[in-house]
């Protein structure tokens, strides 16, 4: 069969691959792990900015109901919001 020599280079061979196969694992299990922890840290960047966009948004209209409650027959567009042009809307074209 295989001679002694032939079958522990054979061995060291076999144990050696298998080795740099599981280093090639091992690389591509950090890589995929370094490339989900960035995608959660954008993701929490992105939540973060988008709950002070909403803050930011809750207190103008906190404000805008407060200014109301005090002044409620001034509308805050000054009165233009609904600017009139004498033309009719698209809508109102096609039908």
């Amino acid at each position: 069969m295989y001679k002694k020599r032939k079958l522990a280079i054979l061995i060291a061979l076999l144990t050696g691959t298998a080795a740099a196969h599981g280093q090639t694992d091992l690389n591509s299990i950090e890589a995929r792990l370094a490339a989900l922890e960035k995608r959660l840290q954008d993701a929490e960047t992105r939540a973060s900015t988008a709950e002070s966009r909403a803050a930011s948004a809750e207190q103008k209209v906190q404000q805008l109901t407060q200014q109301q409650q005090q002044n409620p027959g001034h509308h805050p567009a000054g009165g233009q919001a609904h600017h009139s042009t004498g033309r009719k809307s698209r809508t109102a074209r096609r039908l």
